[in-house]
């Protein structure tokens, strides 16, 4: 049985670089966990215990990550309630 190209870093703090679909050649790092992958995705947890899926043709680098990461569970990004007009 063929191992996957994740699964030696499940569990691991790592920083995953990811190609932005925007045509050009534009990534942008990320930092989180990885904890699982499945039909071409990978499961990855990032601050504050958000779970994201990530297609695996976007992501082009992992490596590990020896920074804490941040235990908030306070969002970094500013959340306004909707307002209608």
């Amino acid at each position: 049985m063929a191992t996957s190209a994740y699964e030696r870093w499940v569990g691991q703090k790592v920083s995953v670089t990811l190609r932005l679909l925007t045509g050009g050649t534009s990534c942008v790092p990320l930092r989180g966990i990885i904890v699982g992958e499945s039909n071409g995705e990978v499961r990855f947890l990032i601050g504050g215990g958000w779970e994201i899926k990530i297609l695996e043709a976007l992501i082009l680098v992992v490596q590990q990550d020896k920074e804490p990461l941040r235990a908030t569970s306070e969002r970094s990004f500013p959340v306004r309630p909707f307002e209608e007009s």
